[in-house]
């Protein structure tokens, strides 16, 4: 180390080498549990965002769907409404039929 460097330590108590070479570990493993605990925040930091971005494209997919959709729904609407015309309409002439039906046989009974 050069003289600047260890009246600088020396400034702070430190004057051995072993003084030296233990703050120096001591801030490399504090580097290492901040690049620890930086890689850990940025991979649950990931999955949050990776969710949003998957909620962000399944809306806009419902979005498109909706808007391909309403025609045909619109067009399954009218053509039930109109099976439920037709099939009121065919209950009544049912009624109809059964009553006839049921004069024809009355009269074929006398």
């Amino acid at each position: 180390m050069s003289a600047l460097q260890d009246k600088e330590f020396a400034a702070f108590g430190i004057v051995n080498n072993a003084l030296k070479a233990g703050l120096l570990l001591g801030l490399l493993s504090l580097s290492l549990v901040a690049n620890i605990f930086s890689v850990i925040f940025i991979v649950q930091n990931q999955g949050k965002m990776y969710e949003k971005m998957l909620e962000r494209a399944d809306d806009a997919v419902k979005d498109r769907v909706d808007e391909k959709m309403a025609v045909p729904l619109e067009r399954l609407k009218n053509t039930n409404n109109t099976l439920d015309t037709v099939i009121a309409a065919t209950a009544e002439t049912n009624k109809v039929v059964d009553s006839a039906g049921k004069q024809i046989l009355i009269n074929n009974m006398k």
